[in-house]
């Protein structure tokens, strides 16, 4: 399922920050957002720290999204 409703990314210092749907915000490194302009699709797993749950992201051209 892809979270829906969730605000697109937005970078914050040296990495991208993505909202979650626990109302938490998760970064991550902008070179796995240059390998999805580069039409290289990335997937990773990523830690919320204020609910404790795990996220996979899936970086796509101009778009990342939480599975």
């Amino acid at each position: 399922m892809i979270a829906k409703g969730v605000t697109q990314s937005t970078f914050a210092k040296e990495f991208v920050a993505l909202p979650t749907l626990c109302n938490d915000v998760i970064y991550y490194p902008p070179k796995l957002a240059d390998l999805a302009t580069e039409e290289s699709y990335t997937v990773f797993q990523t830690l919320s720290q204020k609910s404790g749950l795990a996220y996979l992201v899936v970086t796509q051209t101009h778009t990342a999204k939480v599975v």
